[in-house]
């Protein structure tokens, strides 16, 4: 008696469950047959709010996307006018702005990107960053790529742009003394690619107004002097100089075996500081190679007219 009844029972159960199943798949015939598709899985957000890569605009998202995916030509081109319209309008970047970027500038970019386009943008971030309000980080992040990049271009940018903040009066105290001691090494070390930079930050180090260190002068001379050096260094030494290298200029100016352009700037330097007893050396230049009389022309005409105004006793009455 009672298996019969486990039996009927068994068979009952089946017999629902089969209605289930139909019942299942009549209700998904009918969910497909209205055309409604299944739900999606959900997606991730957009870690770029408001950056619609079909048609991208120049904004921070754009920047922060070249600086994390690399980008593609036009949205780092993008990211550069973004970051360019900021600092010709001093537009300083919000906080949490300005500690992203400075984190990406310490990242040292993206690894995609040639050198060239590092260059670029890495410069037009420095720009923004100028405005900043954590200096200190900044300082440090330029010294640091102006002792130990690879590229001369991104030392030389790191070393102009500690020039920048020491003008603007950001570059103070002993952060400065440490900067100013690193400026000396690359002065004077033997093969340094930055001599001749490091050497005017330090002659200017003070500001334009004040009086040259002696023995920078002297550093500047033997740089410029120095034929084993690199012809841009020794051009820079000249200028750095200014007035103080007129006596060394002279001698470099007439020296037919030193290069073009270390003579050229040695004539630039006498056409500024000269005085009459230069004329005759620079006409005397005239007759030789074109480009040496490139120089010597406005270096002709800035002493003549400066000899000119000499003349001048008394200011005209109006």
């Amino acid at each position: 008696m009672s298996s019969k009844r486990t039996s009927s029972k068994y068979i009952i159960t089946l017999a629902v469950a089969s209605v289930l199943v139909v019942a299942v798949v009549l209700c998904l015939k009918l969910y497909e047959g209205n055309g409604v598709d299944a739900p999606e899985p959900a997606t991730e957000l957009n870690p770029y709010p408001g950056l619609d890569l079909k048609d991208p605009q120049a904004s921070f998202q754009v920047v922060r996307y070249v600086f994390e995916q690399g980008g593609d030509t036009r949205t780092r081109e993008l990211a550069i006018n973004w970051l360019d319209l900021q600092s010709e309008r001093q537009i300083a970047l919000k906080q949490e702005k300005e500690k992203w970027l400075m984190g990406a500038l310490v990242a040292n970019g993206h690894a995609e990107w040639d050198k060239e386009y590092r260059f670029w943008i890495l410069n037009s971030a420095f720009n923004v960053m100028q405005l900043g309000r954590d200096q200190e980080a900044f300082t440090r992040l330029l010294q640091k790529l102006a002792l130990q990049d690879p590229e001369k271009t991104m030392r030389l940018y790191a070393l102009q742009h500690i020039e920048l903040q020491r003008g603007a009066g950001s570059l103070t105290g002993t952060l400065a003394e440490e900067i100013r001691k690193d400026l000396h090494g690359l002065a004077k070390k033997s093969d340094s690619q930055t001599a001749g930079t490091a050497l005017t930050l330090l002659i200017n180090w003070e500001g334009s107004e004040a009086p040259a260190d002696p023995e920078l002068i002297k550093l500047a001379m033997e740089l410029a002097a120095d034929s084993d050096r690199p012809v841009d260094i020794r051009v820079t030494a000249i200028h750095a100089a200014g007035e103080h290298a007129l006596t060394g200029a002279r001698a470099l100016a007439v020296d037919k075996s030193q290069p073009i352009l270390v003579r050229k700037a040695s004539i630039a330097i006498m056409g500024r500081f000269g005085n009459v007893d230069d004329v005759a050396k620079l006409e005397s230049m005239n007759r030789e190679h074109f480009r040496i009389t490139q120089a010597t022309r406005p270096a002709l005409q800035l002493i003549r007219k400066r000899l000119s105004n000499d003349k001048i006793s008394m200011p005209v009455r109006f």
